[in-house]
């Protein structure tokens, strides 16, 4: 390697579309556009911890009831023996929906999140106020998925709906002003 090659994976600053360090790896080596990276990645851990976490109170199966189903359909009577008498417990049906509804919405929240941050990076668009507004999506995010386990209610989801969609705008507008 060269000095002018091992140099691009050094640079701290990014000098802009244009500029000195016009490329992708100086974009991606400044502070703020990895910390907005990891942003996206502490809300997949979360949404995984969520997805994972309801499959606990059952598959969303349990209150199902297949007492009606075809004579063709062969059963295993050993493994309809087992009691699982806490599984179809209204309180872990009840929380099984609660959990798939939070796992929904950090799921459609963690896809937003990741399209507007990879139009950004490709860009090569806003650092700071990118990474400031990932942190705000983040948190709302988190809040949001709490609020959504413990209570329902449409006019939240209108609500909410406005504020991410309103932070997306703002990621995306930035990638277009300052990057391509």
């Amino acid at each position: 390697m060269t000095a002018n090659a091992t140099s691009l994976y050094t640079v701290h600053e990014y000098a802009g579309v244009g500029g000195a360090n016009d490329s992708l790896d100086a974009f991606m080596s400044d502070r703020n556009v990895k910390l907005s990276w990891i942003a996206f990645f502490a809300l997949w851990v979360f949404w995984g911890y969520f997805w994972f976490v309801r499959h606990v109170f059952g598959d969303g199966h349990q209150d199902v009831d297949y007492s009606g189903r075809d004579e063709a359909v062969e059963v295993n009577p050993v493994a309809n023996t087992a009691p699982r008498p806490w599984i179809r417990h209204p309180i872990a049906v009840s929380t099984h929906n609660r959990l798939t509804r939070a796992t929904n919405v950090l799921h459609d929240l963690v896809l937003m999140l990741f399209s507007v941050l990879a139009l950004n990076t490709f860009a090569r668009g806003a650092t700071r106020p990118v990474m400031i507004i990932s942190w705000i999506f983040f948190a709302f995010a988190v809040f949001w998925t709490i609020f959504e386990a413990s209570y329902e209610h449409h006019m939240a989801r209108l609500f909410y709906g406005i504020i991410f969609y309103s932070l997306a705008i703002a990621i995306g507008a930035l990638a277009f002003r300052d990057g391509f």
